[in-house]
């Protein structure tokens, strides 16, 4: 069973990393500058101001603490830089900074508890097929069919790494109202194929950011299962190829060409209304180009005149 309050140590944890990083980067600032002149540090707050596009608070910008302090008070340093005051409220949460330093924690955070979340989702398969008497395919149906997957692809502290295998196949079975007895759980010193299924799929899931049910679409469990050898002995790297190549035969069309054709529009039309060349366009379609790579704004040039977000176009296998 889940334990209580995991969301909040989640959120406490990523907090104090976050944390730690800002304080490591303004201790850094501090040994690199502080024998700086005030013009220096002025001249810092106005290429600050010029790069984000207006005058920043002290935690929005790495040293912003440290010249506070250096000049007495924030208002001090603004009126020597010649700065107005910020237009926007002081909102620690708002702050790029504070955001692109909070997802690069949660990045790490995650990479640290991959591997349990891949093992936990091996050892349900593992357990609902060997003790449990399931077919692998129908349980992992009603892993989905649970909620938990979703719980599982957002990666809810709770579901990847709050419960072990064994507890979250148990769980499954309780928010499916399936009865079941509830024997012992076996463990082998060898990896199943199932376990490994799972435990692989569990890290294609969380590099691909697809959910469960588009893989499994494209490439069934059985399909997975039946490639344990040789994959097991291989780098990951190797799988994830693999799948990649199983699901872009199921889906050879790209999602541009499929939202243009549901548009009924031909490249020539899309590339009119879009403003994107229509050269363009077909190297997207025709994978000669990475769309994944494209300027932010052609991607909302396109997405606009396809009426859908520039996120729909991004294809979640290059």
């Amino acid at each position: 069973m889940p334990y209580p309050g995991r969301n909040n140590i989640y959120e406490a944890t990523i907090k104090r990393m976050t944390n730690e990083a800002l304080e490591a980067q303004e201790q850094d600032f501090y040994n690199a500058h502080a024998s700086d002149s005030e013009e220096q540090f002025l001249t810092y707050l106005r290429q600050c101001a010029v790069s984000l596009g207006h005058t920043p608070w002290p935690r929005e910008i790495v040293g912003g603490c440290y010249i506070e302090r250096r000049f007495g008070d924030w208002k001090t340093a603004l009126l020597k830089a010649n700065l107005p005051r910020p237009s926007a409220p002081d909102n620690l949460s708002s702050f790029a900074r504070i955001q692109d330093e909070r997802a690069r924690q949660e990045l790490a955070y995650h990479k640290v508890y991959l591997e349990k979340a891949r093992n936990n989702l091996g050892r349900m398969l593992d357990f609902a097929t060997y003790d449990l008497g399931y077919d692998p395919c129908t349980f992992f149906n009603l892993f989905m069919n649970s909620g938990l997957a979703k719980r599982f692809e957002k990666g809810e502290f709770n579901v990847t790494v709050g419960m072990s295998g064994v507890e979250l196949a148990r769980r499954v079975l309780e928010l499916t109202k399936y009865q079941i007895e509830d024997p012992q759980p076996r463990y082998s010193a060898d990896r199943s194929p199932e376990y490994w299924a799972g435990w692989a799929l569990a890290y294609y899931q969380w590099e691909t950011a697809m959910s469960f049910l588009d893989i499994l679409e494209c490439v069934p469990l059985d399909d997975i299962i039946r490639i344990y050898s040789p994959y097991h002995e291989m780098d990951i790297r190797h799988f994830c190829d693999r799948m990649n190549e199983l699901y872009r035969a199921t889906n050879p069309e790209t999602k541009l060409k499929q939202l243009r054709q549901r548009a009924r529009m031909s490249q020539s039309e899309l590339a009119e209304q879009s403003g994107v060349p229509v050269r363009t366009i077909q190297q997207y379609e025709q994978r000669q180009k990475s769309i994944n790579k494209a300027q932010a704004e052609y991607l909302m040039m396109l997405a606009n005149a396809l009426h859908c977000k520039a996120e729909d176009l991004i294809e979640p296998v290059e």
